[in-house]
């Protein structure tokens, strides 16, 4: 019989001292005999967060989420590959695939209610796993602040974009003639700068 120290020696097959999803999906690994090491280790991961849905932006492949939430939810519609599961309670939301399959950048649900994402790790199969970013996105576009002076002969602008879709950024004069097209191209849902 174990007892609770016993779990976490057991349990936590990365070594790094807690349970969390690496270690689901490395004992998932495991139970169905190895070589689910697929794809690309992930280097980077973000969460965007829109008014009802959740979105997963990532460098590799994708074989588990932890998520830390509150708030009074429903998940709705899950846009998780077939073989995928996910699982809440106690202010812990778990996504993993449990057939080797693996998440791409896109949508993971959309939620009714109220859901706040406090903060979250992502894991491949290769055992990797780090901290994600979590951005909120708004249902609107929004240009920031011309950073410096638009006059400047180099200058910024940062975008959001609230769904996946062509952009056109222009600048017009005050008689209302583009001067230039600074952009018009597909863009992801997400923070950008030109």
């Amino acid at each position: 019989i174990l007892s609770g120290s016993d779990y976490l020696e057991v349990g936590d097959m990365d070594g790094n001292g807690a349970i969390d999803v690496t270690d689901i999906v490395l004992l998932i690994d495991t139970i169905l005999g190895g070589g689910l090491h697929r794809g690309y280790p992930i280097t980077t991961g973000d969460i965007l967060q829109t008014e009802h849905s959740l979105i997963v932006s990532n460098d590799g492949k994708v074989a588990g989420i932890q998520l830390v939430i509150s708030g009074d939810f429903n998940i709705t519609e899950s846009y998780l590959p077939a073989g995928w599961e996910i699982h809440h309670e106690n202010g812990i939301l778990l996504a993993f695939s449990t057939d080797g399959s693996s998440l791409t950048n896109g949508q993971l649900f959309q939620y009714s209610g109220n859901m706040t994402v406090e903060s979250g790790i992502i894991a491949d199969w290769h055992g990797n796993s780090m901290e994600i970013s979590v951005s909120e996105i708004p249902n609107e576009y929004i240009i920031s602040q011309v950073y410096p002076n638009p006059f400047n002969p180099r200058t910024s602008i940062q975008y959001v974009v609230p769904r996946d879709g062509i952009v056109d950024i222009s600048v017009y004069d005050i008689k209302g003639k583009r001067i230039v097209r600074l952009l018009n191209d597909y863009q992801t849902t997400g923070s950008h700068t030109i």
